[in-house]
């Protein structure tokens, strides 16, 4: 029975922390209400596909405009009207290279007159390729068990219940495959490059999948012959302190100057 327990508790904190690094992301599309009307302004796209800004039809504005301008830097904004088509605003931004992002924010007006202006909060959205799913689904499922699995091991010692050393053994090899070797993989689809952190930039996904790697097999291996527990707790821990930094933040940027894809600062 505690083991069931361990399980659905850990489930459940696996899940707050998914959907925590999810919507506090920079590629967590911005969410925006205009009277009754809600805006959903997105901030990922990939290379191959439009990316459509739609906006419902409203009696409370009979015009949208949609202003963007390459980011980062001091470039001017370029200006796009939206058409109405089937009760659906819409308007297309254009599509960036791989990595390039954009600046941009949308205007509503009535009778020529603004009632509405996001320009205080503009979103920025940034390009990729796309990723195979073979590749994706992989890296997903093993990262989502590696958070999993690392909470398990501390439920087991904390309840005195189940195989602990397994599966912290189970969680390094999950964040192995996961981080180190599918991680890459999605990322070289995705923009060009298979790692970014540390000792080549500064992207913090990369990073503290790195630190995470570090902790655990510090955690197994002195965990192999003689119990210490308290390694898995911090190696946990530490894991949890480290997912709470949102997905994707500081990653690959495009520099337009030199054409080359560096780390957001």
């Amino acid at each position: 029975m505690r083991l069931t327990i361990v399980w659905v508790i850990s489930i459940i904190f696996t899940l707050i922390i998914i959907v925590y690094q999810k919507t506090t992301g920079p590629t967590y599309p911005l969410k925006v209400t205009y009277e009754e009307t809600k805006i959903k302004l997105p901030r990922s796209s990939t290379t191959d596909k439009d990316c459509k800004i739609v906006i419902s039809e409203s009696v409370k504005f009979d015009n949208a405009y949609l202003l963007w301008k390459y980011y980062p830097g001091t470039y001017n904004y370029d200006t796009l009207q939206f058409t109405l088509k089937d009760s659906i605003w819409e308007a297309i931004l254009p599509t960036q290279p791989s990595a390039g992002k954009l600046e941009y924010h949308i205007i509503l007006t009535q009778n020529s007159e603004t009632v509405f202006d996001t320009k205080d909060q503009p979103a920025i959205i940034r390009f990729k390729d796309s990723v195979p799913a073979l590749v994706l689904i992989p890296h997903i499922i093993l990262m989502f068990s590696a958070s999993l699995l690392s909470i398990v091991a501390l439920f087991m010692i904390i309840l005195k219940k189940g195989n602990y050393r397994l599966i912290a053994r189970l969680t390094l090899i999950a964040l192995t495959a996961g981080g180190l070797i599918f991680g890459p993989i999605v990322q070289k689809f995705a923009f060009g490059q298979y790692w970014t952190g540390f000792p080549l930039g500064y992207d913090l996904t990369d990073n503290k999948t790195l630190i995470a790697f570090i902790l655990w097999s510090i955690a197994v291996a002195l965990n192999i012959k003689k119990s210490r527990k308290w390694l898995i707790v911090l190696a946990t821990i530490s894991t949890l302190v480290i997912n709470s930094i949102p997905h994707s933040t500081r990653g690959s940027e495009l520099n337009r100057e030199t054409g080359k894809i560096e780390t957001s600062k």
